[in-house]
Formats: structure tokens, C-alpha cells, sequence
């Protein structure tokens, strides 16, 4: 069989699809590049059980996926979970790590949130204790307290809870749904300003505990108890 210049031009084109979709497959959807710990340091987690995590869980930073869940393994103490974090990224050590699900159903993943934005970052192989970590309470307990406390109220006064609850919110939706998105947007434009915020109250914690402070409320003629 002949190969003329056209077939051998398809051919070539086809070869450098099929290498493109698989190199997207291998590097952008299956991160095989965390598989194999390029450009990447790991941390371990300690947490009093999983909530729901599980390997190959995300681990976020500031919103941001900054690597994923490498192991999760039972210690004599609880749980221990390995994290493959991303080297490009600098992640303060003073941190908060809670286990969040995407939703009431959803997967769970890590979310990191740094308690100060000063200090030294994380390296390979810190650990992060327990009691710096949270772990979402188990859907199936709150179902059944819930349906405990619902089962220990007699019906006719459950019904008039709900009676009166209607009363008191019924046709506040719209104010209902403007509390809520203004608690949301708060919510968020103080996640954005976490360091400038946690700044802030560091230096008035300073202040309020320094010698200038305290002549600055004798020279008012106020009395310390």
C-alpha cells in the first residue's frame, strides 16, 4: 500500500489530536502530575473522624483548589488525612483546616483558612493538629435528633408552632431574602479583607494593651478597675 502526502498529512493530524486530548485527559482531568508528587509537598491532617472525606478530596485555599486529599487513615486517636498541596503556592502555617461538603449531599472537601497572614508558610511534612481542625456534624445524626425532638412534641402544640411561625414571617419573603443576601455579601467582602481585618485587630489588641493606652485614659482623668 502507497502512502501519498495527503494520507500522511491526515495521519499527522490525527496523531497530534489524539496526543493533545490525552495529554488534557492525563494532566487537566486525571492530575496525574499529583499522582506522582511533581511540584507538590505534602501535610498531614489530624482530624477526629473523616466527615465524609475521602482521597482524591480537593483541598481549597482562599476559594482556590490548591491541591487534593492524597491518603485518609485510621490513627490510635482519631483520623489522619494527607494532604498533596500544590509548592506554587504559599500557604500561611497559622491555619484552620474544616472539612466542608459542597452541599447537604454533595462531596467534601478541605478548605484552608488562615488565621493570620503573617508567619511562616507551610513545608513538607507539618502537620496540623486536631484542635485546629472541624469536621462538619453527620447528616444522618441531625435527621434523627431532629425527627426525636419533632416525635416529642405533642401534635396539637407542634401545630400551633407552625401556626404561629406563619403568623409571625408570613409575606416577609422579599425582607427575608434581603436579609439573607446582605448577610451573604458581609459574609464574603469579609473572607476578601481576612488579612487588612485580622491586621486590624491585632494592632488594637496591642494598642489597648500598651503603656500609652493606659496614659491616655489617666491623662482623661478615667480610673482602670
Amino acid at each position: 500500500m502507497i502512502l501519498t502526502r495527503r494520507i500522511l498529512i491526515q495521519m499527522a493530524i490525527f496523531a497530534l489530536i489524539a496526543t493533545t486530548a490525552l495529554a488534557v485527559m492525563l494532566f487537566g482531568y486525571m492530575r496525574v502530575q499529583d499522582m506522582a508528587g511533581v511540584g507538590q509537598y505534602t501535610v498531614k491532617l489530624e482530624l477526629p473522624e473523616t466527615g465524609g472525606l475521602y482521597p482524591r478530596s480537593n483541598v481549597t485555599y482562599r476559594g482556590a483548589q490548591v491541591g487534593i486529599v492524597d491518603s485518609v487513615n485510621l490513627t490510635d486517636t482519631g483520623v489522619q488525612a494527607v494532604l498533596s498541596l500544590n509548592s506554587n503556592v504559599k500557604i500561611p502555617a497559622d491555619l484552620k483546616a474544616e472539612v466542608h461538603s459542597v452541599s447537604s449531599v454533595g462531596e467534601q472537601f478541605v478548605q484552608l483558612v488562615p488565621r493570620s497572614g503573617e508567619g511562616p508558610s507551610l513545608k513538607d511534612g507539618d502537620v496540623i493538629p486536631a484542635d485546629r481542625a472541624t469536621v462538619p456534624t453527620d447528616i444522618n445524626k441531625v435527621l434523627t435528633d431532629t425527627t426525636r425532638g419533632l416525635q416529642a412534641i405533642p401534635q396539637d402544640n407542634l401545630k400551633t408552632v407552625v401556626d404561629e411561625a406563619y403568623t409571625a414571617v408570613g409575606g416577609l419573603g422579599p425582607e427575608l431574602r434581603r436579609l439573607v443576601n446582605g448577610s451573604t455579601t458581609l459574609a464574603i467582602d469579609a473572607r476578601k479583607n481576612l488579612d487588612p481585618l485580622t491586621t486590624l485587630r491585632e494592632r488594637e489588641y496591642a494598642y489597648f494593651c500598651s503603656d500609652r493606652f493606659v496614659e491616655a485614659l489617666k491623662a482623661h482623668d478615667l480610673t482602670l478597675n
